[in-house]
């Protein structure tokens, strides 16, 4: 007999500013079927709509971020007549989500961050990893190609030999090299993960939310932009910005000291 686990799939939390996302498969090292996608999408909404959000954390239950999509589920996720479904309908609508959220986001990863648990993770504006975790670009170990943005994210972050290496050959990417890479923000000891993801995004939610938003554009921007184009978009964000409480505040500060 087959015992369902009464635990949800994926866990919400609010506290101080800061939501946290928790994958909540342990017993699969968070691989994602489609249930599971299905309610991290309702999650990442239900963030979305909360007044007092200043960052989104998401992480890895059990000692793993995520092993990527669920290929024992595959039989019953994967419709033959329409295999893109899975990738169109539950996969694009939670990572546009997460791209659009209107603030910081940080993923914070132990374990396994493999396939589209790697993208997942990748998605985020900040990424810390412990030190015992590793990426890997699974697809070509069962003859699929990467998906959900790896192939537009890699060569940009890590170049194009890099990239290619790490889609093609399947290997895991040790959370050290990720870091000295550039893939990934910041690479801490196993036991430092916690505090160090607590202390960053403490940081973010006093920080200047719309800055933050507009910096994320900025950077976005960059990839098509000619030298002039994006500083004609720096000049239309920074007058945005010095309209802003934050802004003034700071100018007010800054007066009252001098």
């Amino acid at each position: 007999m087959t015992v369902l686990s009464t635990e949800p799939a994926v866990l919400l939390e609010n506290r101080d500013g800061v939501t946290r996302v928790t994958l909540n498969r342990p017993k699969y090292r968070n691989a994602l079927d489609k249930a599971a996608i299905k309610l991290l999408h309702s999650r990442l909404r239900d963030a979305s709509r909360e007044k007092d959000i200043k960052v989104l954390v998401i992480r890895g239950a059990g000692g793993s971020f995520s092993a990527g999509a669920d290929v024992k589920a595959f039989e019953t996720d994967v419709d033959p007549a329409d295999p893109g479904e899975l990738i169109r309908d539950y996969y694009t609508p939670v990572f546009t989500l997460l791209r659009d959220l209107r603030v910081p986001t940080v993923a914070s990863v132990t374990g396994a961050c493999a396939g589209v648990g790697m993208s997942l993770a990748l998605m985020c504006d900040l990424v810390i990893a412990s030190s015992s975790a590793y990426f890997v670009q699974a697809f070509v170990n069962i003859g699929l190609v990467p998906d959900m943005g790896s192939s537009w994210m890699l060569p940009r972050r890590l170049g194009e030999a890099r990239a290619k290496a790490l889609m093609m050959l399947g290997e895991q990417l040790p959370a050290t090299l990720a870091a000295d890479y550039g893939l990934v923000y910041k690479c801490v000891p196993d036991e430092l993960l916690e505090q160090e993801t607590d202390e960053v995004c403490k940081r973010l939610a006093r920080g200047p939310t719309q800055t933050y938003l507009a910096i994320r554009e900025l950077t976005h921007l960059a990839w098509k932009n000619d030298l002039p184009a994006q500083i004609d978009d720096e000049r239309r964000l920074q007058n945005i910005a010095i309209g802003t409480k934050f802004f003034q505040s700071a100018v007010s500060r800054f007066k009252n000291k001098s």
